[in-house]
């Protein structure tokens, strides 16, 4: 796809009625210089760029594309090219895909597979693909097969497309050297103040409320205290926690203690109340349900910015996890990746902010003028524990023990009885089964042999048992899941055209 004559001159907005509020593609050749837009009815369109985002910038000048904290995605018009701005974190990416001479480009894998009329196929692991994405930057899964070729994946990058064709390119780095917890407390609210900022502003045609996620652990509920002093007054949390085997008696993971303390009008949400307004969009993300508890939660606004504390665990730890850039031990987050387009959300969490420098990140979490917030013990994170303890909250109050509120379950079937229905005659065209009472517990044991033993070894010897037991696997979701949305977003792009 090259063309050494040619530049893009601007856009052609097409908005789709019935598509997720933040979903877009953007549709270019090099033969014609307007790059065509399908877009959802809440991502914000310019002349020169356009946008489901929030940035540590000014609105009005669309600028995300030369900022290094940006919370969503979209594409700028520059220099006669596109840029086409990943999140910048692990947690929302760009998939794009060429046939011939197009290029599509989307923040949706289902749309894309509806626009570019292409599907996946019955017989590659894209449960295990899109997990890569905890192996970090440089060894997440790039390409996924579909019918007629790959869809390419990006992460954490953005991507340029000119007349030289198309190349990846790494976001810029503004982040200052982390000296002292004063230097990257301020940075992290700093950062706050100016998305928020940019979220409020009246140009914006799509207002975006904000509110924060609170548990009784040290990410969400550090972040917290820096989204409270930027403003923010609503939170939700999740009350209990799932059964662990390092927590099996204690389960309450609510942060309405710390929300009360923090001045937070905070809503607390059932594991028990599982009924999810897009639950096949939860699915769809990687075939796993775990981060459908961020359906659950009743968002103000067409538009909501939503802090959270994901990668708490490899930033704000004392460097015992994983040493590959942007690895980590889960995907939380990422699973909300299609869902968060559905509820309109821009899913923010500050941790990922100057994670180039993680090293000094660590570095200062061991240095001399923490020890104060050093506990010793297996669960010990001194920057978040700082943060709160200078903030108020009494030591006992939280991060306890650590615990999850994500809905991992191991038995692999769909919450709704709609759905279960649906899905048992998805897999049994494919020549599959639910999976017995039997089985599920199996699973359920597996999961747990998994987690605690088999996942821990030396990673030549690693192996997963799950699959012995029967039950659907995270791949039969992700077709069954996309399969269905791309579907509808078929569907509802026949009525726009038709019209």
């Amino acid at each position: 796809m090259t063309n050494t004559d040619f530049w893009f001159s601007g856009f052609d907005y097409r908005e789709v009625a019935g598509w997720p509020k933040l979903s877009w593609i953007a549709r270019c050749t090099l033969e014609d210089p307007l790059v065509e837009v399908f877009h959802g009815p809440h991502v914000e369109v310019a002349p020169e760029w356009f946008a489901e985002a929030v940035w540590a910038g000014d609105f009005e000048n669309g600028d995300f594309d030369q900022i290094s904290v940006v919370v969503g995605t979209g594409i700028r018009l520059r220099n006669g090219g596109l840029q086409c701005v990943t999140s910048s974190d692990m947690l929302n990416g760009l998939y794009y895909y060429q046939a011939d001479d197009c290029l599509y480009v989307a923040n949706s894998l289902p749309v894309l597979l509806a626009v570019a009329d292409v599907s996946l196929v019955d017989d590659f692991d894209y449960g295990a693909a899109m997990q890569s994405v905890i192996d970090g930057l440089d060894y997440y899964q790039r390409l996924i097969p579909v019918d007629e070729g790959e869809v390419q994946i990006l992460y954490f990058e953005n991507l340029r497309i000119d007349s030289g064709g198309v190349n990846r390119i790494r976001k810029p780095k503004m982040a200052p050297d982390f000296d002292s917890f004063a230097i990257y407390r301020e940075y992290l609210a700093s950062n706050m103040r100016q998305i928020i900022r940019n979220a409020a502003c009246p140009s914006r045609k799509h207002a975006v409320s904000t509110c924060t996620t609170v548990s009784s652990g040290y990410d969400s509920a550090a972040v917290s205290v820096l989204a409270r002093e930027c403003g923010v007054e609503k939170g939700f949390t999740v009350t209990r926690a799932r059964r662990q085997a390092r927590n099996l008696f204690d389960m309450n993971d609510s942060g309405m203690a710390i929300a009360r303390h923090l001045n937070i009008d905070c809503k607390g949400y059932s594991r028990e109340d599982v009924r999810f307004a897009h639950e096949v969009a939860g699915w769809a993300a990687m075939g796993q349900p775990g981060d459908l508890n961020l359906c659950m939660f009743e968002y103000s606004g067409p538009v909501s910015l939503l802090f959270a504390g994901f990668f708490g665990g490899n930033i704000w730890g004392l460097g015992k996890g994983h040493s590959e850039f942007l690895s980590r031990t889960d995907s939380s987050g990422a699973r909300f990746s299609e869902g968060r387009l559905h509820c309109g959300v821009f899913i923010c969490s500050p941790v990922f902010w100057g994670c180039e420098k993680r090293k000094q990140v660590i570095a200062l979490a061991h240095a001399a003028e923490m020890s104060p917030w050093r506990l010793g013990t297996s669960y010990d994170r001194p920057v978040p524990r700082r943060i709160l303890e200078e903030a108020g909250l009494p030591r006992d109050s939280f991060a306890r023990s650590k615990k999850a509120a994500s809905f991992n379950r191991p038995y692999r079937k769909p919450f709704s009885a709609e759905l279960q229905e649906d899905f048992s005659a998805f897999l049994k065209k494919r020549g599959k089964n639910y999976g017995s009472w039997l089985s599920e517990r199996v699973a359920y044991v597996f999961t747990g042999l998994d987690f605690y033993i088999f996942n821990r070894l030396p990673e030549r010897m690693r192996f997963s048992t799950v699959a012995w037991s029967g039950v659907p696997s995270a791949t039969d979701f992700f077709l069954w899941a996309n399969s269905r949305l791309k579907e509808h977003y078929y569907a509802k792009l026949s009525e726009f055209s038709g019209q």
